[in-house]
């Protein structure tokens, strides 16, 4: 069991060398959102439509989830998704 921890934490230090727009990228294939949707109750009087604010999720909350679905990938996925943190990665230091 050990082994396998010991692969995802080296996963999770390869993502946390990614770019910005890369880990972003990382954030939408492991289907995380990315904004927080608030629903104004108002609604534009002219159109009819209640409007709407999307709101950045603060890094943090990204990053906590992106830990939790990494943990809850199967032996597959986590080998798919570090072949491609490591094709983002090569030639970072």
């Amino acid at each position: 069991m050990g082994f396998f921890k010991d692969k995802t934490e080296k996963l999770m230090r390869e993502i946390a060398k990614l770019e910005p727009e890369e880990f972003l990228g990382i954030c939408k294939i492991l289907d995380i959102r990315l904004v927080d949707i608030e629903e104004n109750v108002e609604e534009d009087v002219e159109s009819g439509q209640s409007k709407v604010k999307a709101k950045p999720r603060d890094f943090t909350e990204l990053w906590d989830e992106v830990c939790e679905k990494v943990n809850a990938l199967n032996r597959n996925q986590k080998r798919n998704l570090d072949k491609l943190v490591r094709a983002a990665t090569k030639g970072k230091k």
